[in-house]
């Protein structure tokens, strides 16, 4: 496993792991994957300047994420009502 992936992971199993951790989301994409997550794993697998492809980009978390990082992106959804 990467290094730093198992700490990303396990934080973010013991944050959902309890009821009161949970909260209603504005976001329904079947996928949904948390911000640090994507955060790190873009972190990881590029660096600034570079464009960085979500071919299944959903509710467009990388593209933020990309944002953040100056990163630059192209995002790619088939299913117009997974784009929120």
């Amino acid at each position: 496993m990467a290094r730093g992936v198992r700490r990303v992971v396990s934080e973010m199993l013991l944050t959902i792991k309890d009821v009161e951790n949970w909260k209603k989301l504005g976001n329904f994409h079947a996928t949904v994957k948390p911000f640090k997550l994507i955060r790190y794993l873009c972190r990881m697998a590029s660096r600034r300047g570079q464009v960085v492809l979500d071919p299944f980009a959903g509710s467009g978390t990388l593209a933020v994420v990309c944002e953040h990082l100056n990163r630059r992106w192209i995002c790619i959804e088939l299913d117009e009502a997974n784009c929120q």
